[in-house]
């Protein structure tokens, strides 16, 4: 069980736990025994703890929710963001000749570039490499499309070898981006058990109860 299931379990414990309460201190016995104002102030300090520990639990899955939010987020930017403003200078006074080379090298040699970049921390030409090879893929498929022509296994495999530097490249670049698809999986999961915990806080604070009491009371319970 994930932390946030785990949470939203928590949450519905809690529900089950004060919407019991409540039945108790309205048994025959406590109705007989004690005064209108006394079982309402018990029924007061159930709600009041259980709004406190369940809005605790609550507010941790919120927490989940917006770092996922923000991961994503993070992971959208434009590639060049995740450079500082020195790295952001070097890269734009290097760019007319990395693009040129991306340009004119054989697949081969950029792939052999790619590597060398990877292997390095140099980020500018790690960068500018993810940008303009993954340009150059994109000129390589069309130009094959408008003559017509397959892609023999050689050539296949080596434009995937560039495709995966290029995905390497940009994770090196911004490690964000690495991490959107982890972040995207919490996110789903995460609002799952804010879905599950917002229902059984309904429940809890006696909300739900009301409701039906409400529509019980004006003869609509039932109706459809």
């Amino acid at each position: 069980m994930s932390s946030v299931e785990a949470q939203a379990t928590e949450v519905e414990r809690l529900a089950e736990r004060a919407t019991q309460q409540r039945a108790q201190v309205r048994t025959p016995a406590n109705v007989a025994t004690f005064s209108e104002e006394e079982l309402q102030r018990r029924e007061q300090r159930i709600g009041e703890e259980f709004e406190q520990a369940a809005g605790a639990v609550i507010g941790r899955i919120d927490a989940e929710i917006a770092t996922a939010e923000r991961t994503i987020l993070q992971a959208e930017r434009p590639l060049d963001a995740a450079l500082t403003e020195a790295e952001l200078r070097l890269a734009n006074a290097r760019l007319p000749y990395v693009q040129e080379d991306t340009k004119l090298l054989a697949l081969d040699d950029l792939a052999i570039r790619c590597r060398v970049a990877l292997d390095g921390g140099d980020r500018p030409e790690q960068f500018l490499l993810a940008r303009f090879v993954g340009l150059r893929l994109e000129a390589e498929h069309e130009r094959r499309q408008a003559a017509g022509r397959m892609l023999t296994q050689p050539e296949a495999a080596r434009l995937e070898e560039l495709r995966q530097h290029v995905i390497a490249l940009n994770f090196r670049v911004d490690d964000q981006r690495a991490n959107k698809a982890a972040a995207e999986a919490k996110l789903k999961e995460a609002r799952k058990a804010r879905i599950r915990a917002g229902r059984a806080h309904s429940e809890g604070s006696g909300a739900v109860e009301r409701a039906m009491a409400a529509m019980r009371a004006s003869g609509r319970y039932g109706r459809f």
